[in-house]
């Protein structure tokens, strides 16, 4: 294995090394291994994000510049993407460098989790299915500075103190409760991945806009969709807990030079809301933790806790395979927005719509990940789960009812507020 440079991993890098990120895009006019592995060339340089090598007991991570595998599956090229999504998922593959897979008019990307966040698979994808991938080598050199948790801590707390205590009382608003209600026992649940993916027409998108905008709300993208996430799968009669995992991106708090920066600095905080929350309600609640600096905070004290002297082995075992949950959902929801640099993407003339899907690893077996992007118009959801939890079908219903028809779930909010 070809290694040289050597870069320091994070705690977060640390944490999330040995979770698998797998994403796909399509579809696209056309798909070439050989194309693919030229673009890919300028790339693996000794200091490219894209090479270094995760291991989550090692703080610092080498780079392998070797070439990365890109394998034509035909026998995916057939499948829907929450059927190539959920095969890969299951797949005995342990999370590592990344691999590209041509499934018919999709381009797969794997990788570990450790090499960075959602950025980095949307540079990846623009250099490589766009009509211009230039820049994707260069933009793949910038990566997050080490020490970023620190920097993002002190621009936006140290600056202004009183944003502790905010992030005291929010802390203690959002603590999980004490263990109540019915329980479930699972067993051989880590077998059971599943993936769901669907999209929202561009024509039921642009209706929803318009009906929050008519009511006179105020509320972001990614409100509306984690209140009527919640709508949806409670419309099925599923249980959910009542805090929802929200992602925050601590770029946020950086000097708006390291915007671009690759790796991972984004945390995931379960918020509480509730029931039948509206857009706004949730936007104010994630507001309120994105302008405390709370997400800074917790990646400031990790990165001190991992200069700490550890007892005991270090890494923590993985949950056991029979385990005791409570019988509700936890929803964790990432929404990306629209994908603008996707715009010179080589997409298939042909196709009514494009796509951006992906998996994100549940930190449980009670727990579902939901990742949302948009793409000319046309919103993607991809819900990963454990079916030992919960019955597919449930899953699929409450995405197609959100997909289907955005409209009524937004006003039955609407009704209860």
């Amino acid at each position: 294995m070809p290694q040289s440079d050597t870069t320091r991993s994070t705690v977060l890098d640390r944490a999330l090394a040995t979770s698998r990120t797998i994403a796909m895009t399509g579809p696209l006019a056309s798909l070439d291994a050989d194309r693919i592995r030229e673009r890919l060339a300028p790339a693996l340089t000794p200091t490219s994000r894209l090479t270094v090598v995760p291991d989550p007991a090692s703080k610092t991570w080498a780079h392998d510049v070797s070439p990365i595998p890109i394998s034509v599956r035909p026998d995916l090229a057939e499948l829907s993407p929450g059927e190539i999504l959920t095969r890969l998922r299951n797949a005995p593959v342990p999370a590592g460098r990344p691999e590209y897979l041509l499934c018919g008019s999709w381009l797969v990307l794997e990788h570990s989790h450790g090499i960075g966040d959602g950025r980095v698979g949307l540079e990846q994808f623009a250099g490589l299915a766009g009509r211009d991938e230039a820049a994707m080598a260069a933009n793949l050199e910038r990566s997050l500075p080490a020490n970023s948790a620190w920097h993002a801590a002190r621009r936006h707390l140290l600056r202004n103190p009183g944003r502790l205590r905010e992030i005291a009382r929010l802390r203690a608003a959002n603590a999980a409760g004490a263990p109540a209600g019915p329980t479930r026992s699972l067993s051989d649940w880590r077998t059971t991945r599943h993936v769901v993916a669907t999209s929202m027409p561009a024509d039921r998108a642009r209706a929803l806009r318009a009906a929050v905008a008519d009511s006179g709300m105020k509320a972001s993208s990614a409100a509306v969709t984690v209140a009527l996430w919640r709508a949806a799968v409670t419309a099925q009669g599923v249980s959910i807990d009542d805090r929802t995992q929200v992602l925050f991106d601590c770029r946020r708090y950086l000097d708006p030079t390291h915007a671009a920066d690759h790796g991972n600095l984004a945390v995931g905080i379960p918020i509480r809301f509730p029931d039948g929350a509206t857009p706004p309600e949730v936007g104010d609640r994630i507001r309120a933790v994105a302008g405390s600096g709370w997400p800074a905070a917790i990646l400031a004290s990790a990165e001190l806790r991992g200069l700490l002297p550890k007892s005991g082995a270090g890494i923590e075992p993985e949950a056991s395979d029979d385990v005791q949950v409570p019988d509700r959902l936890r929803l964790s929801v990432s929404d990306m927005g629209r994908i603008d640099m996707f715009d010179d993407v080589d997409w298939d003339p042909t196709a009514p719509s494009h796509h951006l899907y992906a998996s994100l690893e549940p930190d449980g077996p009670d727990a579902a990940t939901t990742f949302v992007s948009e793409i000319g118009g046309v919103r993607s959801l991809t819900t990963t789960f454990y079916r030992a939890f919960i019955d597919p079908a449930l899953i699929e219903a409450a995405q197609q009812h959100l997909c289907d028809d955005p409209v009524s779930l937004f006003e039955r909010l609407l009704t209860r507020s």
